[in-house]
């Protein structure tokens, strides 16, 4: 790979030496970190060679510096990075150029980014978070993991933009069907008369939760035509037929809504929610974090609508492969997810994990008062009463139902059951039981109670650290392969700090 050089003329060699003082944070940075393995990484992805023709590249290592330095210093745009790096001497220093020399524009960066890809900048981070362990500051006593929330670039679509744009989806995807025997559930195509469009405008409404929806003039707006108020008489229809196919449409819309874009400027942003907020148009990045030092060991990006606990799994996989093991793991009850916990408890990890609370009917007693015994038979259960409850039903997902046999006369039966039969029934899944009931006796010990008590301390000042010093929470790329990239950037520069403040090396 050609490069420009990056030797200082003769008469400016020493101007740096003498205007960049040596107590300055980059050369901290720079005294801490070696990036000279980024030019030999990268090789790979530029197509000239040394000595070769073409215009010899900026150098990937001195693109990296640069765009680390806009996430250091918290810039927002680079177009804004571009003209503070050409009036800085520090950051021309940091980055390798001469005093004379112009830096990279906005557009080279943009071209170095997609170049790269998001996945070279995973392998740059992981060599980051190697050079933490050697120095010591990664101890795998106890990680904690937890998601937070990145606003994309872009403005959501509204209720009545939503509304539309399903109809209209709707109906090509309808209208396609004609000519063929079935559809993909088995189903006969449906006949897009006028009456069935309104039904697909009224699910479509439905969807998009529009308030006081008029399914004709959204059916107007989505057809390119001008609405009428006569399409309302023509289209009044009633009946349980009419309400069983909107349902039906719904659900169509609902999946098709999930993969459709959701929001004007970024194509991959998604409407999440999480459990501090209702919902939110971005991204969602989980990270592992080590408790000593609070470094991130490993990230993980996905679009909003993706579950949290889904993220859960290759975060945790990923810190694994480059630390090893913990001995204790945190996470809040977004985590809590069975295949999560037996995938911690076969690798002999303590989860620090709540539960989900139960969904109950009123102010019933709770799964927990509920005695579950195993026996070669199956199981028997006993209900807070003391009482033994029989087997009605074996679900196929594994699911067990009981069902009181005393519950008239009990003294419990008020407090126990709102069944309008006065009849308790107890369900659960016997895998997840042995978890629940391991769960109910652990979160009353010390250990517990401490672990909880460092998340707060601990994953949460990094988040909060990232969002307000490395453009961490709002986005500054459009699309999820950059928005990747961004994480990589502000993750590193959180870790980058941590090595320069507890491992510093003499300048």
């Amino acid at each position: 790979m050609r490069v420009r050089g990056e030797q200082l003329s003769f008469v400016m060699s020493d101007a740096y030496d003498r205007l960049v003082p040596a107590s300055h944070y980059l050369r901290k940075v720079a005294s801490a970190f070696d990036f000279s393995f980024i030019d030999k990484m990268c090789e790979s992805k530029y197509k000239s060679s040394k000595g070769g023709p073409g215009r010899p590249p900026e150098p990937p290592q001195r693109m990296f510096r640069l765009l680390l330095v806009m996430f250091l210093y918290q810039v927002k745009f680079e177009r804004e990075l571009e003209r503070r790096a050409n009036d800085s001497l520090a950051w021309r220093w940091f980055c390798g150029y001469e005093l004379d020399e112009l830096v990279a524009s906005h557009k080279t960066l943009w071209a170095f980014r997609k170049r790269l890809g998001p996945e070279l900048f995973d392998e740059i981070f992981a060599r980051l978070v190697t050079e933490c362990i050697k120095r010591g500051l990664v101890k795998k006593s106890r990680w904690h993991v937890d998601a937070t929330k990145q606003d994309a670039a872009a403005t959501t679509f509204s209720q009545w933009e939503v509304a539309v744009i399903l109809t209209k989806a709707m109906i090509e995807r309808l209208s396609s069907m004609h000519g063929v025997d079935q559809n993909a559930d088995g189903e006969p195509p449906s006949e897009m008369d006028d009456e069935m469009k309104v039904l697909v405008a009224q699910a479509a409404s439905n969807v998009a939760k529009l308030k006081k929806a008029n399914p004709t003039r959204v059916l107007a707006n989505a057809e390119g035509r001008v609405y009428e108020a006569e399409d309302d008489q023509r289209a009044k229809m009633q009946g349980a037929e009419s309400e069983a196919t909107v349902k039906h449409f719904e659900n169509l819309a609902s999946e098709m809504w999930a993969g459709r874009q959701h929001a004007k400027g970024d194509a991959d942003a998604r409407i999440g929610k999480t459990s501090t907020t209702k919902y939110f148009c971005g991204y969602l990045s989980t990270a592992v974090v080590d408790e000593a030092h609070g470094i991130v060991v490993s990230y993980k990006t996905v679009v909003g609508n993706v579950d949290q606990a889904d993220t859960f799994l290759p975060a945790y996989e990923e810190a694994k492969r480059l630390a090893g093991k913990p001995s204790e793991l945190v996470a809040d009850r977004a985590f809590d997810v069975l295949g999560i916990r037996e995938r911690v408890d076969c690798d002999g990890v303590t989860a620090h994990i709540p539960m989900i609370r139960t969904h109950r009917r009123g102010n019933v007693l709770s799964s927990d008062h509920f005695k579950v015994t195993q026996t070669e038979e199956g199981y028997t259960v006993r209900c807070p009463g003391g009482h033994q409850m029989r087997q009605i039903k074996a679900r196929d997902c594994g699911l067990l139902v009981y069902q009181g046999t005393c519950c008239e006369g009990c003294l419990l039966q008020a407090l126990c059951t709102t069944a309008k039969n006065g009849i308790r029934n107890f369900e659960f899944e016997p895998k997840l039981r042995r978890f629940q009931e391991r769960q109910w006796a652990h979160r009353k010990t010390q250990q517990y109670k401490e672990a909880m008590k460092r998340r707060m301390s601990t994953i949460e000042p990094v988040f909060g650290h990232g969002k307000t010093f490395h453009n961490l929470g709002k986005c500054i790329y459009r699309s999820l392969p950059m928005q990747r990239i961004q994480s990589a950037m502000s993750f590193f520069a959180v870790d980058l700090e941590k090595l320069v403040r507890y491992a510093p090396h003499p300048i």
